[in-house]
């Protein structure tokens, strides 16, 4: 089986600091105590503790499920990675080499336990509808050179809260140390891109997906006939798909329908 290109590229960002040969024994109750209180929800949420030397959950609170439908017993880092809309991955990768990089550059080891990681992504939950997350991390325990062991991180459903799609990257210190909103990643990682529609393919896939006939949505958009069956072919030549069944499977999935 062919190997998720977003696992391998964050395994490589991740694994370039080293680790202790045994981290210490977590000290759960006392740490998530203290580092929840960087941490808000505002909507619902559910939040994680994440083995960042052997790149697994270590633990996922139960409101998981109720907020995507998936089973946390049976849901790992490759599975998150998946989750993550198609559009959403690079962004999603190139920011943790962004963080690495400016964490290690403007923030001593000493003074990590003081900074928060925000950004937000589109993830897919069971059903297969899409829900915007807001992830927000912070260190949970490091080693005795300051490399991260394991970090603490909630995912709020902001869903009610941001309706655009152009997620957001910020690094924000705690107790007044200097924050860095908006942060634009390096592009150091390139997934495989969704056929990109038009404007107007777009518009006339989501009529045809409401039923329309192409007669009746050249009449809806004052075209001809044969440019909107023009459209029609072309938007299901790009998305790779047969007939108006597969295009709004396509566009369900993909959180444009």
């Amino acid at each position: 089986m062919a190997k998720n290109p977003v696992l391998v590229k964050l395994k490589e960002i991740w694994h370039t600091q080293q680790f202790a040969t045994e981290a210490e024994a977590l000290k759960f109750e006392l740490d998530l105590h203290q580092r929840m209180l960087g941490l808000f929800g505002v909507g619902d949420f559910y939040y994680y503790i994440f083995n960042v030397k052997e790149l697994r959950f270590e633990y996922i609170s139960d409101q998981f499920e109720g907020i995507t439908g998936w089973n946390a017993a049976d849901f790992g880092l490759e599975s998150f990675l998946n989750a993550i809309h198609p559009d959403d991955q690079s962004f999603y990768v190139n920011s943790q080499q962004a963080i690495a990089s400016q964490l290690v550059q403007k923030v001593t080891a000493e003074e990590l336990y003081y900074y928060k990681v925000s950004l937000d992504f589109r993830f897919q939950c069971a059903n297969g509808q899409y829900k915007r997350m807001l992830q927000q991390t912070v260190s949970l325990r490091q080693d005795d050179a300051g490399a991260q062991l394991f970090t603490l991180g909630i995912h709020t459903d902001i869903s009610h809260l941001k309706t655009d799609n152009q997620p957001v990257l910020s690094i924000i210190g705690l107790e007044g140390r200097p924050s860095w909103y908006n942060i634009v990643p390096d592009k150091v990682f390139e997934s495989a891109q969704t056929p990109v529609l038009t404007r107007r393919e777009l518009e006339i896939a989501r009529l045809l997906c409401l039923g329309k006939s192409s007669h009746h949505i050249a009449e809806q958009l004052h075209l001809s006939d044969l440019t909107v069956a023009t459209h029609r072919k072309n938007i299901l030549r790009k998305l790779g798909v047969s007939n108006t069944v597969g295009l709004v499977q396509y566009l369900v999935k993909a959180g444009l329908g």
